[in-house]
């Protein structure tokens, strides 16, 4: 499947919610312009690995946020990232970036995003 568009940054330290939250994730000091809002399926690349991911655009709307950035959640990967440069294709948009009532429905969201984002690699690993 050919990347939406790719991006490549440096992970750079952030809030630290997304560890709390239960999905830590890694910030990209790269420019949100031009680049739509929402949650998409990406590939994390990192040295010579190949990474499933979740990619977030947008701001933080559940916790009254403006400042747009951009983050990724490695799915079965955790390690400290921080100073080291990665890139990320974006392979397909999941949803738009939503405000949600509590951080509990938030939570309940990314889970489901996260199983479709299984799903999708679970059999794109097969076919590769």
């Amino acid at each position: 499947m050919p990347a939406l568009f790719t991006l490549t940054g440096v992970v750079a330290p952030g809030s630290q919610r997304g560890r709390s939250l239960g999905f830590p994730t890694a910030n990209l000091n790269v420019p949100a312009e031009g680049l739509a809002d929402g949650i998409y399926l990406a590939y994390t690349f990192f040295n010579s690995e190949r990474l499933a991911s979740l990619l977030f655009i947008g701001s933080a709307l559940t916790f009254g946020e403006t400042v747009r950035k951009v983050e990724v959640y490695l799915l079965d990967t955790a390690g400290d990232w921080y100073g080291r440069e990665v890139r990320v294709e974006a392979l397909k948009k999941v949803r738009d970036n939503l405000k949600f009532a509590s951080a509990e429905k938030l939570v309940a969201q990314i889970q489901r995003d996260e199983a479709e984002a299984r799903a999708f690699f679970g059999g794109a690993e097969s076919d590769s």
